[in-house]
Formats: structure tokens, sequence, C-alpha cells
């Protein structure tokens, strides 16, 4: 029983903590799991944006400084 109340305790503190960052979102992905893509996410004022840096095959319906992301913003909800 003791265990159970730990192992709850420190479960609902991570809850608590896991998305007090907002900007942890900005830099450098790479899509998963094709890895032909990365995508760099920007802030710019209260909204993010992510536009294509780089390309593994080139293509034409999503070339490299594509805007791919634009208008998303925070929700700590």
């Amino acid at each position: 029983m003791k265990y159970l109340l730990i192992l709850l305790t420190v479960l609902a503190s991570l809850k608590c903590y896991s998305q007090t960052n907002a900007d942890a979102i900005i830099g450098k992905w790479l899509k998963i799991p094709k890895e032909d893509l990365i995508i760099e996410v920007d802030k710019i004022k209260s909204e993010y944006s992510g536009k294509i840096t780089w390309s593994k095959n080139n293509d034409m319906k999503k070339p490299v400084g594509f805007l791919i992301l634009d208008g998303l913003s925070y929700n700590s909800k």
C-alpha cells in the first residue's frame, strides 16, 4: 500500500509539470519514421510557425523553405 501511494504521488506530480515550457517546440525536428524532412519551428510574437529546411529527395510538393506550420499557439490546458 505504501508503494502504491508513492507511485500515485509521483505520477500526479509529473502530469502537473509536463507542459510548463511553451517554447520547448522551438528548434529543428526530424520527420520520423522516414527521416526525409527537417522542419524548423520558430516563434513570431505569440504564434509558432515551421518551415522545411532540408529535404532528402527535393520533393516539388514540399520544397525547402515551404511553410508547413502556421498560426500555432500554446494552450496550457
